[in-house]
This record gives structure tokens, sequence and C-alpha cells, in this order.
């Protein structure tokens, strides 16, 4: 089924304004797929092997947690829809707690990501 023209602008319309009122300020789409779907990653580190089923990830990522995370040092925007991965800011010298309350990290991770090529200017790559 075919959605009208009409229907697909607004839809447009509202996930900018949703990512606009998620981050607080105007958030520029995802120069790979067009989409606002936006989430804010700081990936922390857990020592895994390829054999750890389900259960045991989870219970290293829970362990890792409680002991205060050790980050993999960066923090950027990612887009939800296809996995782009904006550019990333180095918060090595952080602890996870730091990264989480700091209104430095979450301004320039916004400014990166902002500051990325539009989907027109990437072309085909």
């Amino acid at each position: 089924m075919m959605k009208r023209k009409g229907r697909e602008m607004s839809d447009k319309k509202y996930t900018a304004q949703r990512a606009k009122f998620r981050f607080g300020q105007p958030m520029n789409p995802c120069p790979k797929c067009g989409g606002y779907n936006l989430g804010t990653k700081v990936p922390i580190r857990i020592d895994h092997d390829e054999n750890d089923d389900a259960r045991a990830l989870l219970r290293k990522w829970a362990k890792a947690h409680r002991e205060g995370p050790v980050l993999k040092g960066i923090a950027y925007i990612v887009c939800q829809d296809c996995f782009h991965q904006g550019p990333h800011f180095d918060c090595s010298h952080m602890s996870y707690d730091e990264v989480m309350k700091s209104h430095d990290v979450a301004k320039e991770v916004k400014r990166l990501w902002n500051s990325q090529e539009s989907k027109d200017a990437l072309g085909d790559r």
C-alpha cells in the first residue's frame, strides 16, 4: 500500500521535530539514508570471546556496569535506521558517569553530527 505524498512529508517533519525535541536543537538528517531516528552511543569495553552465549554476555555486561564501566574511549550519534555512525568524539580521559553527565560532550557530539556532509554531497559512497 502506497502512502500519499502529503503524508510522507508530514512523517518526515514529525521525525525532524522529534529529533529537535530529543537533542534540544535542530539536527541534520542521516547523510546515508536521510532519516532522523538518531541515538547517542557511548560504548563500554566488555571482555568476551566468540563462544559466549547470550546469558554469559549479559552476565559480563552486568558485571562491567556494577564495577564501573570502562569506556572504549568514544562517544557518537548513530542513525538507528541504517546504523550510520557519526564522527567520534574522544572521551578516553573520562569515566562513564562523567561522560553521561557532561554537557560539553553532548554539545560536541551534536556539533560533529551536524557538521557531516549531506546525503547529496556523499553521492553513492
